[in-house]
């Protein structure tokens, strides 16, 4: 799954330049496209690899009301957004996440909304986005 993580990770850079594929906050990534791609790459994992417990993490640093998303799948930590933060690279396989220290609430998410799962498989199925 590192391989298809990095391929959607070039892809969200191209798409923040050609906007192939419009979701909420995509121009912007990876600053404030957390929540959308968690959704978008939570999707992808359970279409290309059957994963059955892919599931969006939301965590709140309590202290500034801040929220930031990534993926649980297989065991592992998918963050794909977290180089907006200081010193951080894309998250992808690890057991852990720093980020874990500074968003300490943290909820399970199943449907986190904002991005409709058919028009993700569509694009994914037919080659636009690489996976």
């Amino acid at each position: 799954m590192t391989a298809s993580s990095e391929r959607l990770l070039a892809f969200f850079y191209l798409n923040r330049i050609e906007s192939i594929f419009k979701f909420p906050f995509s121009c912007s990534f990876p600053r404030n496209a957390c929540k959308s791609v968690s959704v978008i790459f939570a999707f992808l994992v359970e279409e290309r690899y059957g994963v059955q417990d892919a599931v969006i993490i939301r965590g709140t640093d309590s202290k500034k009301y801040e929220h930031h998303f990534w993926v649980r799948a297989s065991g592992r930590i998918y963050d794909l957004t977290a180089q907006q933060f200081c010193g951080l690279r894309p998250i992808l396989g690890s057991l852990t996440t720093p980020l874990a220290l500074r968003f300490t609430e943290q909820e399970a998410m199943y449907d986190a909304g904002l991005v409709d799962r058919a028009e993700v498989i569509d694009l994914f199925r037919s080659g636009i986005i690489p996976f």
